[in-house]
């Protein structure tokens, strides 16, 4: 006996059904995102090699891998971390922060960290992640050393007369026995030294000086301020002098100008800086 019709119906759906089955194409599997080994630096309109994803492992700051006298933050005039805005005057715009590439989701990112943030390779406060090339624009040196902001210009800080120290120029220091005030006249009877890189020409003092200074000591954390409510915060190994240099300098805009250096394997990167240095808070 024949099937009945809805039975040779459901037959044919089933062997239909199989053949396509039996055509559809395999799936090709997703290609995975692209990975970010290397950037490329460019300096000025030049080009001034690649960042490897090994470097960038380090957390390094960017201006390890500027030329000599255009490391500063503030000596730049613009930075344009690829794909992101460029940037115009980052020292104002994230003033006391270090700009720094480092290990992204997909390879090589960049970033502005507080000091303390980079040190422990925590999130920086601003990123961009993955970045496909950094441009740097640095701003041009005056004849004399005139130049940037506060006259230490994008290179060029040999450059140019340094005014003297002012005697009544006040840094306060805060500590747990109240505010104590260190004159220009102290700092100026202070033993001298120099920068572990960059401008190693131009005498300065250590911000333990300044604290020793005052009469006081760090215990736990140091915060410095500079103008316009600019601030620096340092702790751990930022307060070792084994692994850190705390320098300040006289600026030729006659401001006292703070860098913090720390220790990178065999080398000194700055990871800190402010300018007109007015307040020492010892937490």
């Amino acid at each position: 006996m024949l099937a009945s019709t809805p039975m040779r119906r459901l037959a044919v759906i089933a062997v239909a059904a199989a053949l396509v089955a039996g055509c559809k194409k395999e799936e090709k599997p997703k290609p995975e995102a692209i990975e970010i080994k290397a950037i490329a630096l460019t300096v000025d309109g030049s080009g001034h090699g690649r960042i490897d994803a090994g470097r960038a492992g380090t957390w390094a700051p960017l201006g390890s891998f500027l030329p000599e006298g255009k490391r500063d933050l503030e000596g730049w005039a613009s930075i344009h971390p690829e794909p992101a805005e460029v940037i115009e005057d980052p020292a104002k715009k994230y003033p006391g922060l270090v700009a720094a590439v480092y290990p992204g989701k997909k390879g090589i990112a960049f970033g502005f960290f507080a000091p303390e943030d980079l040190a422990k390779k925590g999130t920086p406060q601003w990123s961009v992640d993955p970045v496909t090339g950094i441009a740097v624009k640095t701003r041009p040196v005056m004849k004399g050393g005139e130049g940037g902001g506060d006259g230490e210009g994008g290179g060029g800080e040999n450059e140019g007369e340094r005014p003297e120290l002012d005697p009544d120029l006040k840094i306060t220091v805060a500590g747990a026995d109240g505010d104590k005030v260190v004159t220009g006249a102290q700092i100026a009877a202070l033993p001298t030294s120099t920068a572990p890189v960059g401008d190693t020409d131009t005498p300065g003092w250590t911000l333990h000086q300044f604290i020793e200074a005052a009469g006081a000591r760090p215990t736990g954390k140091v915060i410095v301020y500079g103008e316009e409510s600019a601030n620096v915060i340092l702790e751990g190994d930022h307060l070792d002098p084994a692994k850190a240099v705390l320098f300040i300098k006289l600026n030729r805009s006659g401001q006292l100008r703070f860098r913090a250096f720390a220790k990178v394997g065999s080398t000194w990167d700055t990871v800190g800086e402010l300018r007109g240095i007015t307040r020492i808070e010892l937490k």
